[in-house]
């Protein structure tokens, strides 16, 4: 029987040791893969606020918008109620939406779900689509869509 000597135990111990992590590293991002094509309606708490919709995640993520960069809910002026996105409220809501109106801009109807910060409107179309609390950047893609929300100036 051939004795290892203390550094050659030493050092198959640390190679174990690095491939358990390997292997829970790849285990966990195949969890974060498949809660990406999750279709199912999940309604959220984010932030202390009800985020409804086919939410993927705790940063308002959804089944239509899912990039880093998605981090946004939109209160509906309609219900009152925060939705990821337009396709949620559509599938979700029993009712048409209603967009907020330029001289409602100040009322709080964007939430980070980053941090939880409720901005106004006005407050988010200065934000230079950047959290003014947390500094994390959202998606300027959303500017395609703001007719869907809000009424323009």
């Amino acid at each position: 029987m051939k004795i290892l000597s203390v550094s050659t135990k030493l050092a198959m111990a640390i190679v174990s040791i690095a491939i358990l992590v390997i292997s829970c590293s790849k285990m966990q991002k195949s969890d974060r893969d498949l809660s990406s094509r999750d279709t199912l309606a999940h309604d959220r708490i984010i932030g202390g606020l009800l985020v409804k919709g086919k939410v993927i995640d705790n940063q308002t993520r959804c089944s239509h918008y899912h990039t880093d960069l998605d981090i946004i809910a939109i209160k509906f002026k309609c219900c009152d109620t925060y939705y990821p996105c337009y396709s949620c409220h559509a599938e979700a809501a029993d009712h048409e939406h209603v967009t907020w109106d330029s001289l409602e801009w100040n009322q709080k109807a964007i939430l980070c779900g980053a941090c939880g910060l409720e901005l106004t409107v006005q407050e988010y179309m200065d934000s230079n689509n950047t959290c003014p609390r947390c500094q994390s950047s959202f998606n300027p893609n959303c500017k395609k869509h703001y007719d869907l929300y809000f009424t323009m100036k």
